[in-house]
Order: structure tokens, then sequence, then C-alpha cells
């Protein structure tokens, strides 16, 4: 199966309130129009292959499996229109209150096997393994004056591995 999913949202919010509470009253005495805007990108795409059939009293399931996502996201608080002249300058060496930009991306690789041994109508006996790898890297930039100045930041990570499964199925009864 294949799936793509892109999705992409912006939303603006009155921010006013919670930006007079973080601020000091130095900065800004009374409560000003202020506006958050953020937006979020979101790319998905998905594949999986699989082959499953019985032969004799075996049945078996296995496979390989993808993933790549990708996503973006930004955060954004100007300073308002005449909040320095309102202010008297309070904030003279920034040029916005807050812009956070954010990307990261994953990828993920998985190969799958499974074997059932059916001894019996009631008793039947499950192995299996599933192998992956996943990576993961994101970048980081942000500033302005709730930031403290300018920060960048980058990391990557990464996990793989293998998860077996084991099982064993008896029907008590023909229920």
């Amino acid at each position: 199966s294949t799936s793509y999913f892109k999705r992409g949202i912006a939303t603006r919010e009155d921010v006013s309130k919670v930006n007079f509470v973080n601020t000091s009253r130095a900065v800004q005495p009374t409560v000003y129009p202020e506006l958050q805007t953020q937006w979020t990108d979101t790319d998905l795409f998905t594949q999986e292959l699989r082959l499953a059939g019985s032969v004799s009293l075996i049945d078996f399931v296995g496979g390989l499996y993808y993933q790549h996502e990708k996503t973006g996201f930004i955060s954004d608080i100007p300073i308002p229109p005449g909040f320095n002249e309102a202010f008297n300058n309070p904030i003279p060496n920034f040029d916005t209150l807050y812009h956070g930009e954010t990307d990261s991306k994953r990828k993920e690789l998985a190969a799958f096997g499974q074997i059932t041994l059916n001894l019996s109508e009631r008793l039947r006996i499950t192995a299996g393994l599933r192998g992956f790898d996943i990576k993961q890297s994101f970048a980081s930039d942000n500033h302005g004056y709730f930031n403290g100045g300018r920060s960048v930041r980058n990391g990557r990570s990464s996990a793989s591995g293998v998860t077996p499964r084991f099982g064993v199925d008896y029907n008590v009864s023909d229920n």
C-alpha cells in the first residue's frame, strides 16, 4: 500500500494578554494589540510491500516498510506598529518579539517476516522478526526579544534494532 499526506496549517491568534503577562511592567505597562502567526507544513509518504501466502501447514507474511516525513514550523510575533512609540521605546535592539523556524525530517525503513505453523485445528505456533532503521534530524533558528537574541540548533538521532515475535495459540473449544 502507498499513502501520501500533505497538510498546511496557518493560524493567527491574539496574544495581547499573554505577552502582557510575559513582559515586565517596565517594558509594557498596559495591554497592547499583538498577533501571533504560526505555519505548519507536513509531508508524509508511506510505502509498504507485502507478500503473504500458505504452503501446506505453514502460513507466511513478509515485507518491506518505508516512511519519509518532513515538517516545517514557523512562529512569528512581530513588534506591532506603534508599540515602541506607545511605551517610550522599551525594546530598541530587537526587530521582532519572537520569530522561530524549525524543520525536521524522519526516515524509517523496516523489513518483517512471520511464519505460522498450523500443527492442528486447535494448535498454532508463530514466529517472526521485524528489523528497523530510523534516522531523524532537525534544524531550528529562533530570535527576538522573547528568545533573548538569536539561537540556532541542529541535531540528529538514529535508532535501529530487531523485534522478535513468538506465540502459541490453542483453541480450547470449537466456539
